[in-house]
């Protein structure tokens, strides 16, 4: 699976909602200063690359996502 076709997933689309909603949609970095924002990405902490993508371990695990907003996601 590439890395595009991973995105669209229903695993990954399900898994990243319900970690949303699980972090009540905020910014994990901005929450750790104080800060109420709004979440609007789901980082991947390890990044996904073509030859890890298959790795549910790295791909699907709840240990390795952060939710950010767009100005900490860059």
């Amino acid at each position: 699976m590439t890395l595009k076709n991973f995105y669209q997933t229903q695993r990954w689309v399900k898994l990243r909602n319900a970690f949303m909603k699980e972090k009540a949609y905020l910014c994990e970095d901005c929450y750790k200063k104080g800060i109420l924002n709004r979440a609007e990405e789901v980082h991947h902490i390890i990044p996904l690359n073509d030859s890890n993508v298959n790795d549910s371990e790295i791909s699907l695990n709840k240990n390795n996502l952060v939710c950010l907003c767009r100005l900490c996601h860059r």
